[in-house]
C-alpha cells in the first residue's frame, strides 16, 4: 500500500533488488490489504475494494462495498471488516462480483484483528482485546475482553499464543512479524526492532 493513493506490486525474487511490476492508482487512501488466492481485498476511506491479482503486472478491479474500511481479513467466502465508525461488518463474498452485508457488531475504536477457528481477536485503542464468536456468521457475539496496558494496535497468533503490539512497548509499535524464534516489531519512531523470543527462556532485543 502506498500513501496517499495506490497499490504497488513488487517482484522480490531477488531480495537485494526488488522491482515494481504493477500498480493501481485510484486517487484515495488505502489503509491495509489482505490477499487470498487470486484476489486482493483493500481497505480505503470510501470502500472495501476487491482486485484480481492473477496477473501481477495488471491488477484489475472486480467489485467494491461502500464502507469507511480500515482493516479486513478474509476466510471461507466471508470478509470481516473493521470500519472507522466502530463496527465489525461481515460480508458474504461467495459472489466475488457482488459482496453483501450479512451482519454487524459494534466494537468502538477497533484497529485490527486476527482470526482463529470460530473466534476473532480484535485489538482496540480504548479497551484492549475483544474476543468475538463468529461461529454463526449471521449473529456475531462478544464473548470476552482483556484490558491491556497501552493501546492494543496489532497482534498475531502462534501456537495458541497472542503476541500484541502496544503503543507503550518499544515506542509506538505497530506491526509484528514472527519468523522462527524472532519477532520483528515495526516502530513509528525507532524503525525496526528484532526481538528474540522463547516463551520458556524469556526474550532479548536488538535494535
Amino acid at each position: 500500500m502506498e500513501y496517499p493513493n495506490g497499490i504497488k506490486v513488487f517482484n522480490i525474487s531477488n531480495p537485494q533488488n526488488p522491482t515494481i511490476v504493477g500498480s493501481v492508482n485510484i486517487g484515495f487512501n488505502f489503509y491495509s490489504a489482505y490477499v487470498s488466492g487470486n484476489y486482493l481485498f483493500a481497505c480505503s476511506s470510501p470502500a472495501f475494494v476487491i482486485y484480481n491479482i492473477s496477473n501481477p503486472s495488471n491488477l484489475t478491479y472486480v467489485s467494491s462495498y461502500q464502507s469507511a474500511c480500515h482493516y479486513a481479513i478474509v476466510s471461507n467466502n466471508l470478509a470481516y471488516i473493521l470500519d472507522q465508525i466502530g463496527n465489525l461488518d461481515i460480508l458474504d463474498i461467495s459472489n466475488i462480483n457482488s459482496p453483501s452485508l450479512i451482519a454487524s457488531l459494534g466494537i468502538p475504536n477497533a484497529l485490527s484483528m486476527v482470526k482463529s477457528n470460530n473466534y476473532l481477536y480484535v485489538m482496540t485503542t480504548s479497551s484492549g482485546i475483544k474476543v468475538v464468536d463468529v461461529s454463526n456468521s449471521n449473529s456475531p457475539s462478544l464473548v470476552s475482553s482483556f484490558n491491556t496496558n497501552g493501546l492494543a494496535i496489532y497482534g498475531f497468533l502462534n501456537n495458541n499464543t497472542l503476541y500484541l503490539a502496544n503503543f507503550n512497548i518499544y515506542g509506538f509499535s505497530r506491526k509484528l512479524y514472527f519468523y522462527n524464534n524472532y519477532i520483528f516489531s515495526i516502530d513509528d519512531q525507532g524503525g525496526l526492532y528484532d526481538i528474540w523470543w522463547n516463551k520458556n527462556l524469556g526474550h532479548n532485543e536488538s535494535f
